[in-house]
């Protein structure tokens, strides 16, 4: 994504819905701050094309894709903790 000024205007109009789909999920603010954040961050700094049509379906669908990421990065470290202390 190139147009600062898109970005900007995009952030504004979904950061809210992303941020309260990411809470009802996770339960926790700062992880569905950071969720979103990462979410904003990767189409930042990617080229993705983005369609007005479908924007809303990515970017809550990419807020899923991070919170599955997560519980299964969770679920590693927490199988990883378990085997150490079992040791």
């Amino acid at each position: 994504m190139t147009d600062k000024q898109e970005f900007e205007e995009i952030f504004r109009q979904y950061y809210g819905t992303m941020f309260r789909m990411a809470k009802r999920m996770l339960g926790d603010e700062a992880e569905s701050k950071d969720v979103v954040s990462d979410v904003f961050a990767h189409l930042l700094n990617s080229n993705i094309a983005l369609h007005s049509e479908t924007l809303r379906s990515f970017l809550l669908t990419s807020v899923r894709n991070r919170y599955i990421n997560l519980l299964v990065h969770k679920q590693k470290e927490q199988a990883v903790f378990v085997d150490i202390t079992d040791d």
